[in-house]
């Protein structure tokens, strides 16, 4: 008695539009059809979906397949098309270099034997005219997408949080996205964000929760300002034609503030305590950070060398009441007010000198500028881009110790509302606290101790 061969079945699809595999299944039960008439064992089914076969990425199923044949485990491979096996000729090779005896039978394309010459000159013919297709049909789309660019039109490989596939705001997620921009300039901390986001269920399009990294991904896409671009490319004085939900002025003001080094605690660090990271150690100058000894009250302790320890709440105490005096007075307002910017300028120069950086390569190539020269100008520039974005953030930035100034009779319930991490910027913008060194034997609180400077 005949032993059937021992036949595998791959199926793949590019791109699952609905996400409910029926491609694959429809590609598997005429493979499974052709088996029978075959009169072959079916030794395993192998599935790649919504995966391309032609840009490089990795495919589970046609890796493991590879393996199965390379163990001898398949004497036969079914496909629905050659083109859904392979669209390159590098996987050609790879699956010949694995089963070189190997037969190939597909539902609509005929057999292919890669134990012979001829089998295999088919089947690279084969390859060569789908890696074509495939080349061809990129260039058709890259062009495709330029043209939408220049147009300004709404592109989206998939769901974008806050619109939706349309290009139209989405509620109730564009209200979350302006009102988080608006909290994160305000110096609301992105942790605390996706704490309030997750626990609301307002999750990623994906239906994941939110982190930090994430949401800071997702504030400075500069699709919600406005700004259209094209392979990581601003494309300057198109105006899009889907709504933003921030002002274009506002988005790069986020970007530099979130890009600012200086920023970095505030905008990713949600403090418990007021005074973490901002008082000064009045021995060795390093910071001062919070603390909860056994059985004991929590402190605060020198971070650097531990040299002054002294009870918090009474020094947060000290500080609060120093803060709001100093704000409920009739001109606390006017040593807060940010001079007024022109955006409308700032954003001309900052597209002079981003035009001046890329032209930088221009110069290189034609020689009119050597290497170092040219590394030279593009530190300059970068430096001065870097200058006017810090500027921009300044501007769409509101400060909490001037929003606290305007608040008049409200100042201690606004104050009271506030996060200790706003709180901690508050105190930041306005004062320098130094705790210093007590004397030995000192068991109680002495605001002595405590040195309270007003920030100039």
């Amino acid at each position: 008695m005949t032993t059937p061969p021992r036949a595998a079945i791959y199926t793949r699809i590019s791109a699952d539009q609905k996400g409910d595999s029926l491609g694959v299944a429809r590609q598997e039960e005429l493979c499974r059809q052709l088996a029978v008439l075959q009169d072959a064992e079916i030794v395993g089914v192998y599935s790649d979906n919504d995966i391309s076969a032609y840009n490089g990425k990795r495919r589970p199923g046609f890796e493991d397949l590879l393996t199965a044949i390379r163990d001898h485990q398949v004497d036969v491979l079914i496909c629905w098309h050659t083109d859904r096996l392979y669209r390159r000729l590098k996987d050609l090779v790879r699956l010949t270099e694995a089963g070189p005896r190997l037969l190939i039978k597909t539902v609509t394309g005929g057999d292919l034997d890669l134990s012979n010459a001829t089998g295999k000159m088919v089947a690279t013919i084969l390859a060569s005219v789908q890696q074509q297709e495939s080349e061809h049909h990129s260039e058709r789309r890259c062009a495709a997408n330029m043209q939408r660019a220049e147009a300004g039109k709404w592109q989206a490989q998939s769901q974008t949080f806050g619109y939706g596939r349309d290009g139209m705001p989405l509620e109730p997620q564009a209200t979350a996205y302006r009102q988080a921009v608006t909290d994160v300039l305000n110096g609301k901390s992105i942790r605390s964000i996706c704490v309030d986001w997750n626990a609301r269920g307002l999750l990623t399009t994906k239906g994941k929760p939110w982190a930090s990294p994430r949401l800071r991904r997702l504030l400075v896409n500069p699709r919600y300002g406005g700004i259209v671009v094209h392979k990581g490319k601003v494309m300057e004085g198109v105006e899009p034609t889907w709504t933003p939900l921030i002002d274009a002025d506002v988005h790069r003001g986020l970007v530099a503030y979130l890009s600012d080094p200086a920023r970095v605690c505030h905008t990713s660090f949600e403090r418990k305590y007021i005074g973490t990271g901002i008082y000064r150690c009045g021995k060795c100058g390093g910071v001062m950070k919070a603390t909860r000894p056994q059985r004991k009250a929590w402190a605060y302790r020198c971070g650097e060398k531990g040299c002054v320890v002294r009870s918090g709440e009474p020094v947060d105490q000290m500080v609060v009441d120093a803060v709001l005096a100093r704000l409920s007075l009739p001109d606390a307002g006017l040593r807060l007010d940010t001079p007024n910017r022109d955006l409308a300028e700032l954003r001309t120069r900052r597209a002079a000198l981003v035009a001046d950086y890329e032209q930088l390569s221009t110069l290189l190539l034609e020689h009119v500028l050597d290497g170092p020269t040219a590394r030279r100008n593009a530190a300059d520039l970068k430096a001065k881009i870097a200058g006017i974005d810090r500027q921009l953030a300044d501007a769409v930035s509101t400060s909490p110790a001037a929003s606290l100034a305007a608040s008049g009779q409200q100042l201690k319930a606004k104050w009271d509302a506030m996060s200790p991490t706003v709180k901690g910027q508050v105190v930041e913008q306005l004062v320098v606290v130094t705790v210093l060194p007590s004397p030995r034997g000192l068991h109680r609180f002495d605001p002595a101790y405590v040195d309270v400077k007003w920030a100039t």
